[in-house]
């Protein structure tokens, strides 16, 4: 039953208010990472990690997008 409310909440929303509801799913989404990383502490534990690290880190999550990206296209 809530899964079928909250069906129809969003289809009203988007029919109603489409650009302000995908604004604010858009939103949660970019929010969600920070607000995980906060309340559990990881901001500690990222702020010791090595330039190497990091590196690697944002190295892979772009081959990653574009991998994502090349199998999309198809």
């Amino acid at each position: 039953l809530g899964i079928f409310l909250i069906a129809k909440l969003i289809t009203y929303l988007f029919e109603q208010y489409g650009i302000q509801t995908y604004c604010a799913i858009f939103g949660l989404i970019l929010a969600s990472p920070f607000a995980i990383f906060y309340n559990t502490g990881l901001f500690g534990q990222l702020a010791s990690l090595g330039a190497g690290t990091v590196i690697l880190g944002v190295v892979l999550a772009l081959a990653g997008g574009v991998i994502t990206y090349i199998m999309g296209e198809k």
